[in-house]
């Protein structure tokens, strides 16, 4: 290094640093944040917050939460600095009450820590249709059409196709890690997220994809679904990101345990950072490992990724004059080698 003249350069590994996406921001939001979780919501680095309870679901029965305690929930949201996504009551859309969704767009569509309104979360299996999606949206946008909207898919068949036309913003939903799951169900996060580009590629239409991503330890009827850990929430969400997703949803915050928030979604989060306002990004991809060169600032990040169920070795070349760097990666990583440039 000391050789080098002029430009000196100093690299490190930094194992936990992943590559996140093609846009200059990457949105962070948390599902079902409670008050009392706001705070913690905002320490670790989200930007959107939402809560189920507006959209009539609270502790297994359905209680709509009045249009004053979501002005409520916005003001503490704006005190630390968060924005939400704010939801409609599903039997008022079931019911076609259009009362209620004009009532809530005017009580609240002036409020600033309102970022976007929130149709429908998993309609496609729930209870809502396309075609009435359609329409709400559409009457939404009549009510406020300076806020987008937004909508959750879950289905991961072309089905999904027609919801895309219901909203602004798509979140397409994965969920895969299981007490007894395969290691390469964790590539249904990027899948789906393919599967909507696909969709609207095919429809010549472009709308943001997000990606919801798994953050709870639940049992669904008879399936027991565990917390991922630091390595399988990573690999979830930059997969997702690194395929063209702007940014993530972690479902949820009110079901993550102190442990969990602390040792898996606060270090995962922190990782993002260095993606916002990149001076200059290139893409390549490359069999089994694509690879990504990000500039920001002072920093050269080198971005390799193994989505094989196997480790491998990969090699790359940081300085022409030296031989390239062998990098071990493990079955389902993502790893960035770091370049400090010191003039």
């Amino acid at each position: 290094m000391k050789n080098l003249s002029k430009r000196c350069l100093l690299f490190f590994l930094l194992c936990n640093l992943y590559y996140v996406g093609f846009s200059q921001e990457c949105t962070i939001g948390f599902f079902q944040v409670s008050q009392k979780h706001i705070s913690t919501a905002a320490k670790i680095g989200a930007q959107i917050i939402h809560h189920y309870h507006f959209e009539g679901w609270k502790n297994g029965k359905y209680q709509t939460g009045k249009n004053n305690e979501a002005l409520n929930y916005l003001d503490l949201a704006q005190k630390h600095n968060l924005k939400v996504l704010m939801g409609f009551d599903r039997y008022s859309l079931i019911n076609n009450n259009i009362q209620h969704i004009k009532e809530r767009i005017d009580s609240l569509k002036n409020h600033p820590a309102l970022a976007y309104w929130y149709l429908a979360d998993e309609p496609d299996v729930n209870f809502l249709s396309r075609q009435r999606c359609q329409y709400y949206y559409e009457l939404i946008r009549q009510f406020d059409p300076f806020h987008p909207v937004v909508i959750t898919i879950s289905s991961n068949s072309p089905k999904l196709a027609g919801y895309d036309d219901a909203a602004d913003i798509i979140i397409v939903d994965s969920y895969p890690i299981r007490n007894d799951y395969a290691i390469e169900k964790m590539g249904n996060v990027k899948y789906r997220i393919n599967l909507a580009k696909k969709i609207q590629e095919e429809k010549n239409i472009s709308k943001p994809i997000f990606a919801a991503i798994q953050s709870f330890e639940k049992n669904y009827g008879d399936v027991p679904y565990r917390y991922p850990n630091l390595l399988e929430t990573k690999y979830m969400a930059f997969s997702a990101l690194f395929e063209g997703a702007k940014g993530v949803f972690f479902y949820s915050l009110d079901l993550s345990t102190a442990e969990h928030i602390e040792e898996v979604l606060k270090p995962a989060i922190e990782n993002l950072d260095i993606f916002n306002n990149y001076d200059r990004l290139q893409i390549s991809y490359k069999t089994d490992s694509p690879m990504a060169f990000i500039k920001k600032g002072e920093f050269n990040y080198y971005i390799l990724a193994n989505y094989l169920s196997e480790p491998v070795f990969r090699h790359i070349s940081i300085i022409e004059s030296l031989p390239p760097v062998e990098i071990y990666l493990k079955s389902f990583e993502f790893k960035t080698i770091t370049i400090r440039e010191l003039n």
